[in-house]
């Protein structure tokens, strides 16, 4: 985290600060930030850096929440209905929230994209604590879900739970990470991939080789 001095500055210098870390880490990635990049695009010395953050994964705390911020204002029309509607349609209207903050916040976006291609500490961490989160949600509303019957009873939660969040990771990353790709058309694909989930794909006849 940040250390009190960074949170006791002006409100003008911090902004100033928190986009220069914004700027580094969506130009270079979370693997290719630097302090030097920092510093040079705050106009700020070295050792005033140091001042405010022990390291880069400090820095990237900053950029973690102002991410979270901003998302948080796009999911909060999807936030409410959970446990109130069934959990792939949820699931779905989640996703497309999120999918909307990506494209009206392209430079997060791109943030956000670097971690998930990373293998270094500081996308590690973050990975996790995603994961950790939203396997939690996840499984919550899948055992509702189970116990009002919707989802089958035999349904591993977990293991649907990490399925789900690796397969938003994906099909996300595929459609929009140097592409130019219409919000409408990977709506489509979620209606295709969520009608998957409902309906399953072998008719009758296919389900009984297995």
């Amino acid at each position: 985290m940040p250390t009190q001095r960074f949170l006791n500055l002006n409100p003008a210098k911090r902004e100033r600060i928190t986009q220069a870390v914004i700027d580094e880490f969506a130009e270079n990635g979370v693997d290719g930030a630097t302090v030097s990049g920092i510093v040079s695009r705050a106009g700020i010395p070295r050792g005033s850096f140091y001042q405010y953050f022990r390291d880069l994964a400090d820095a990237w705390d900053v950029v973690a929440a102002v991410i979270a911020q901003e998302k948080a204002g796009f999911l909060a029309e999807a936030i409410p209905l959970a446990g109130e509607i069934p959990f792939i349609d949820f699931w779905h209207l989640l996703y497309v929230k999120g999918v909307e903050f990506a494209m009206a916040r392209p430079k997060l976006w791109a943030i956000g994209s670097s971690v998930f291609r990373s293998r270094g500490a500081i996308a590690e961490n973050a990975i996790a604590q995603a994961r950790n989160g939203t396997v939690a949600l996840y499984s919550e509303l899948i055992e509702k879900d189970k116990q009002k019957g919707i989802i089958r009873a035999d349904v591993d939660s977990t293991l649907l739970s990490l399925w789900l969040f690796s397969l938003s990771l994906e099909v996300i990353q595929n459609h929009l990470y140097g592409g130019d790709v219409s919000l409408d058309e990977v709506k489509v694909t979620l209606k295709a991939l969520v009608d998957m989930l409902k309906h399953g794909i072998y008719t009758e006849r296919g389900g009984d080789g297995v």
